[in-house]
């Protein structure tokens, strides 16, 4: 799958996305396309792909129809975080297996699929919790996100491209 660059500010070096939609399992999150957009200003908004940045931060006009739906979908299998942790969205570690898919939706048909171990983090024996964060202004797709994906920077082209495969084998 491909996607061109979108075009950022030029004091920035950072690789902007296309980034149109979020969907959880086969629900569609209802979250506006301006919450993903650069500000027209040039002054912020936007999504990037970091692998220099741990996890996932979501504008949070996207990060909360993500909770929420989340919160729905697990209802009965959710847990509570260990003691002293900040994550709220929690399953026993032997449920992990029923959190679903979530999918990114980018303009130009590119879907990238994340498989709950991409987005999920066991945190002891017991216990497994979401690992994407709220972000005020800019979303990040950061490299705990991109696990086994095969990603290539296209700069002749000016897009992105990207591949599932199993990096264990490598």
């Amino acid at each position: 799958m491909s996607m061109s660059f979108v075009q950022g500010p030029k004091e920035y070096s950072f690789y902007y996305v296309p980034l149109i939609g979020i969907s959880v399992g086969q629900t569609r999150l209802p979250i506006p396309p301006t919450v993903f957009a650069l500000k027209p200003d040039g002054t912020g908004g936007g999504v990037i792909v970091d692998s220099g940045t741990p996890t996932t931060g979501l504008a949070d006009g996207a990060y909360g129809p993500l909770h929420e739906e989340l919160r729905r979908q697990l209802n009965g299998s959710l847990v509570l975080p260990p003691a002293d942790n900040e994550m709220d969205l929690c399953v026993a570690a032997t449920q992990e297996k029923t959190v679903p898919s979530m999918v990114l939706h980018f303009s130009g048909g590119a879907d990238m699929v994340l498989p709950p171990e991409n987005y999920w983090v066991p945190l002891d024996n017991s216990t497994s919790c979401m690992v994407m964060e709220t972000s005020d202004d800019m979303s990040i797709i950061g490299n705990f996100q991109l696990q086994n994906i095969h990603l290539l920077y296209d700069l002749a082209k000016d897009e992105l491209s990207f591949q599932t495969a199993d990096c264990s084998k490598l």
